[in-house]
């Protein structure tokens, strides 16, 4: 059995803001995805706005790309496997405030994440095991590498780990 399938969504709302009591965000994504045995595959491209209101924080943009798939490897056992590159661009500050010379942030305490752009590259392998109809183990490896202008908003990290799920309806 092999289905594809596509979506376009668009929300708009307000909510509360990360530096501001709210922000006006506007989302878009179109996801493409292709499922057939044994595999499922699929991509997808979002872009988020966000206006500050009630405050004097910076709007922002983000734009993320992803490409993931997943394949039985046995009864009961899939491996996962996804990468995603996604774009932080943060207008300017205000005119009235300059950057300290390090750069790490500017005279009115703004964060160096709110005032400077960065990309960032993620890729995540991982392997599922369904214990039993209500039960999940999952194990993964994801690696996280940031690049930016601002020295200290660079970064490289890997993180392994592990998930049990139980679920249970009501």
């Amino acid at each position: 059995r092999r289905n594809l399938w596509h979506s376009l969504t668009y929300s708009r709302a307000l909510t509360s803001g990360y530096s501001s009591g709210l922000e006006l965000d506007d989302d878009v994504r179109y996801s493409l995805v292709w499922s057939g045995e044994p595999i499922a595959v699929g991509t997808s491209v979002a872009r988020h706005n966000a206006e500050p209101k009630l405050s004097t924080a910076t709007a922002y943009r983000d734009w993320l790309m992803t490409v993931f798939a997943s394949w039985p490897m046995m009864k009961d056992v899939t491996l996962h496997v996804s990468t995603a590159y996604a774009i932080r661009d943060n207008d300017p500050p205000a005119p009235d405030s300059t950057t300290e010379e390090d750069g790490a942030g500017d005279e009115n305490g703004d964060e160096a994440t709110l005032i400077n752009d960065y990309d960032t590259w993620t890729s995540a392998f991982g392997v599922t095991y369904r214990m039993t109809k209500r039960s999940t183990l999952a194990a993964y490896i994801n690696h996280t590498t940031r690049l930016s202008d601002e020295p200290s908003l660079e970064f490289a990290r890997d993180i392994l780990g592990t998930t049990f799920t139980y679920d249970y309806s009501f």
